[in-house]
């Protein structure tokens, strides 16, 4: 099955700042830069936060990663159906939160594996502050097990109004903390216009 750097009109990978080494014309050198990763790394843990600015690609890697996942039923060892990509600056949103799959997910015990993609978090803060709310209230009461079960993946501009949210994400799932720990990742664009730099925040 492909993967969803595949499906991308550019190259999209993943580094820690600092780390990145670059050729002599500013391209990222990728033999000389330790720990790159790809899309699908975003799935290694339960909860991963991207940030950019606008129009470096979050909403295409989101779409992207969801296509991705509703073609490969067997990816994370069985997600099947249990995917979904919220939309957040989008009419009617809130028809995805929770999404549709979260209850019977949830009475079958939440012991199978599901993704959960949110692009435009930011945007709900900005639009709809109840959408925030809505977002977290059923994270909050997810067993440690069923967040070990979960991937919540999270795209937005870094914005002063989710500090809240960030900080119960961070109480949830806890960075470095074994199985639901949690990267908090950075879209930056460095150089060549063709190229995202996705580089860890702790």
């Amino acid at each position: 099955m492909y993967s969803p750097e595949v499906t991308l009109p550019s190259r999209r990978v993943l580094v820690e700042p600092g780390l990145e080494r670059r050729d002599e014309l500013g391209f990222l050198d990728i033999g000389r830069t330790p720990r790159v990763g790809d899309v699908p790394s975003l799935l290694e843990y339960p909860a991963s936060w991207v940030t950019a600015p606008p129009w470096l690609g979050k909403s295409t890697v989101a779409r992207s990663l969801f296509g991705w996942l509703t073609t490969s039923p067997e990816a994370l060892g069985g997600v099947g159906d249990q995917v979904t990509l919220t939309e957040l600056g989008r009419p009617g949103a809130e028809r995805d939160v929770p999404p549709m799959w979260w209850q019977g997910w949830l009475r079958a015990g939440g012991s199978t594996p599901a993704v959960w993609i949110l692009d435009g978090l930011d945007e709900a803060a900005d639009l709809n502050e109840r959408l925030l709310s809505a977002f977290l209230a059923p994270l909050e009461h997810l067993t440690t097990d069923q967040r070990g079960q979960l991937r919540l993946v999270i795209f937005s501009r870094v914005h002063p109004g989710l500090a809240n949210v960030r900080g119960k994400l961070l109480k949830w799932y806890p960075p470095y903390s074994g199985r639901n720990r949690s990267l908090l990742w950075a879209i930056h664009q460095r150089g060549a216009a063709d190229v995202l730099f996705v580089g860890l925040r702790v």
